[in-house]
């Protein structure tokens, strides 16, 4: 028996949907969708102005 699907396609749909997910995931929680005004996108508050511990911490270790 043969397999019609090869596995290789099964985890590069798999991996779109996750990256899918994610994005939508992220795009609720800083509230920018497409099409956004210019106005809309300056009143987003500013993230990086108070990161989190694991913000902080890659940032730090990035700059190393």
């Amino acid at each position: 028996m043969t397999n019609p699907i090869p596995i290789s396609t099964l985890f590069i749909g798999l991996s779109g949907f996750i990256a899918f997910a994610l994005s939508y995931m992220e795009r609720i929680s800083t509230r920018v969708w497409h099409g956004g005004s210019k106005e809309e996108v300056a009143t987003q508050p500013n993230y990086l102005d108070k990161p989190s511990k694991w913000a902080a911490f890659v940032e730090n270790y990035t700059q190393k």
